[in-house]
């Protein structure tokens, strides 16, 4: 025999050896179908907690899909309120017909009103001076209630 062959079939034998070494490490058939069934188990335990999760984000995300369709009908009556009180507020100011020098259409509207509720309670005239409109009747203290108010109020529910 040559020297190479005889090199490889010693290789081949250590080879051989090493495999049958390494067979006896292995478990038994029984063990290895008891260590696969425990894989399964395990497996589909955590198959379980997966799709246990997954429906809780399913709730809620319906519950936030919800959440977020009544912030949208709620931002759309806020805007129809807010457009509702800017055309009030825009009459009342285009019904001054001219305004004082020195005030804002705003200003002299102010104080006519000051004027008319004071006239309406005292019977008599009373002057409010040029840009102080803190003070008297109609400073903002009452809140205007539109008839339409409650339709655009949110509903509950």
């Amino acid at each position: 025999m040559t020297p190479e062959l005889q090199a490889a079939v010693e290789s081949l034998e250590f080879d051989v050896a090493k495999q049958g070494q390494l067979y006896y490490l292995l478990p038994d058939y029984k063990t290895r179908i008891k260590l696969v069934c425990q894989a399964l188990r395990a497996a589909e335990q955590g198959r379980r907690q997966v799709e246990s999760e997954v429906v809780q984000l399913v709730i809620k995300a319906r519950s936030l899909e919800r959440l977020v369709r009544r912030w949208k009908r709620e931002a759309i009556l806020l805007r129809l309120e807010v457009a509702d009180t800017n055309l009030r507020y825009y009459d009342l100011l285009m019904a001054v017909a001219s305004k004082h020098e020195g005030e804002t259409r705003h200003q002299t509207a102010k104080r006519y009103i000051c004027e008319a509720e004071n006239n309406a309670t005292t019977g008599t005239a009373r002057q409010v001076p040029n840009g102080d409109l803190s003070h008297g009747a109609g400073s903002g203290s009452q809140q205007y209630n539109a008839p339409t108010s409650a339709l655009l109020a949110p509903r509950k529910g």
